[in-house]
């Protein structure tokens, strides 16, 4: 199973360099995941590349940023924002990080493509 995975324009550039190597997220995915295409979000709404999941982390936001805030792309303050009122978080360690030379449309991916909040697997 693949997944769709909605990042900001910003952050999925982020990505992309190799400047944000964690993930942060309010809910992770149920099911297996092996390979994770990156959504760009608006006003981008292009697939612009893909990631493998190294490891995904669950803890409080305060030990999820004492872990890894120094390869994180994000500032203290967006992620205190990002966690604010939440007992828990996630932060997936993205591996083997492939930008396209050409963003693709996520169609081509899933027909009845529907931009996610989070995300939506794909086969």
């Amino acid at each position: 199973m693949n997944a769709i995975l909605s990042v900001k324009p910003e952050y999925a550039t982020k990505i992309l360099s190799g400047e944000k190597l964690y993930e942060y997220r309010k809910t992770v995915f149920r099911r297996p995941v092996e390979k994770v295409y990156i959504y760009a979000s608006s006003p981008v709404c292009m697939i612009v590349g893909e990631f493998q999941i190294d490891h995904i982390l669950q803890d409080s936001p305060k030990a999820l940023w004492n872990l890894t805030h120094s390869e994180s792309g994000v500032t203290k303050a967006f992620f205190l924002r990002y966690f604010k009122g939440k007992p828990f978080g996630y932060a997936i360690r993205l591996k083997e990080v492939v930008s396209y030379p050409a963003p693709i449309s996520p169609f081509r991916l899933r027909e009845d493509f529907k931009a996610p909040q989070n995300y939506i697997y794909v086969e």
